[in-house]
């Protein structure tokens, strides 16, 4: 990487190299992260300021595009680019981000979790940037091969011109829902998935090798969890852990999202009937509050509250709707209940909270997971053909 140099006034800042970029990544995880020397080496090739043309920031209420010019880049640009942070590279026509580049310490924390080794052959769901695409590319060496797919063809456009203007000749770019190309495509005994899916579409369970590895970010209540999974035997079972709770863009196409996850709460026109309570306060996150609830609980689904029309009066968790709209959730940390809300689900989610404070607050991070098709009746509309079926703790 070239040295930059940026003024802004009196004030000078170099530009980091790519090589102490991937040491302050590194740095993050300690001696304890046990992160694999390839994957700090592909840091440390791959410049993540290569696949980043311009971003968007939110400024003012909404998402504003910000210039990057790489010969003369601003303290800001640097700052952004070169720091543990996600980067917002495209919105929809709402002003909804719908692509970005991930947060490069959960890049790391999902390629350490597959495992990549030289020779591999990955799929990657997900393309954006190609950052990570190029980040596989040297994992795997000139013996294996990466196939990434994204729904955007403005996006893989742009993505195969850096992945070629860098020479990463083992990485294809394909434009796709991401199940096409796996059904058409060979084998794979790596996939990862830079996208929140909503399912695990059976083309991924048929085309990974039985002793392949999956990463993936799935919806468990309203959030989603990163999976560390293998196959099972049965027909899109899938067996592994919980990484650990992240923020993902949505996935696109009808295969692998479900834009309708949350049901609409909406109480624009009489914000003065909902009511809130904390009902957890402490060191550990709501987020592993969230996920308890929802594996202990197949009657709370995910939710959107709304009490106003600003970003800040959109309030997403899990709860219970009632045949008169009447509501009770939990959303982040609090309960959040109508006035006619009946008493008894209130109380039943104070319960299931209780339960998990006297477990210790368990982290998502600690429990097994079991992923299958839905054979409940009751939740078959809950998560269009999968859910996270059964959940057992790592100590249990």
């Amino acid at each position: 990487m070239v040295e930059n140099r940026s003024s802004n006034a009196d004030q000078t800042y170099i530009s980091p190299t790519v090589q102490q970029f991937a040491a302050s990544i590194l740095g993050l995880f300690g001696d304890a992260g046990d992160i694999s020397p390839e994957i700090g080496t592909a840091l440390a090739k791959v410049d993540r300021a290569s696949f980043i043309e311009g971003y968007y920031d939110f400024i003012d209420g909404r998402w504003t595009w910000v210039v990057f010019d790489p010969a003369a880049p601003t303290i800001a640009n640097l700052d952004k680019i070169y720091g543990n942070t996600s980067i917002v590279t495209d919105i929809d026509a709402e002003g909804a981000p719908v692509s970005s580049s991930t947060m490069p310490a959960l890049m790391v924390t999902m390629l350490s979790k597959l495992g990549v080794t030289e020779g591999d052959r990955v799929l990657e769901i997900g393309t954006g940037t190609g950052y990570n695409a190029a980040l596989l590319g040297q994992l795997v060496g000139p013996k294996g091969n990466v196939t990434s797919v994204d729904i955007d063809p403005a996006l893989t456009t742009s993505a195969k011109r850096r992945i070629d203007h860098i020479g990463c000749n083992n990485v294809e770019i394909q434009t796709s829902d991401g199940v096409q190309s796996a059904e058409l495509s060979s084998s794979f005994n790596r996939l990862i998935a830079t996208v929140g899916c909503e399912n695990i579409p059976h083309s991924w369970w048929e085309k990974l090798s039985r002793d392949g590895v999956a990463v993936v970010p799935f919806r468990a209540g309203s959030w989603y969890s990163v999976l560390r999974l293998t196959r099972g035997e049965a027909p899109s079972t899938w067996f592994g852990s919980v990484v650990g709770p992240a923020g993902f863009t949505p996935a696109r196409g009808d295969t692998i999202a479900n834009d309708s996850v949350f049901t609409l709460v909406d109480f624009t026109q009489r914000p003065e009937d909902v009511q809130s309570e904390p009902i957890y306060c402490g060191s550990a996150s709501y987020i592993d509050l969230d996920f308890f609830l929802n594996a202990h609980n197949p009657q709370l689904i995910p939710v959107e509250v709304r009490t106003g029309d600003s970003w800040t009066a959109r309030h997403r968790g899990l709860g219970i709707i009632d045949d008169n709209g009447e509501f009770a959730a939990v959303v982040n940390g609090s309960l959040i209940s109508s006035k006619g809300a009946d008493p008894n689900i209130i109380e039943m989610i104070r319960n299931n909270t209780m339960t998990w404070k006297q477990l210790g607050n368990p982290p998502s991070s600690e429990f097994d997971v079991t992923i299958s098709p839905i054979s409940s009746t009751a939740q078959s509309s809950r998560w269009d053909g999968q859910t996270l079926a059964t959940y057992t703790p790592k100590s249990a």
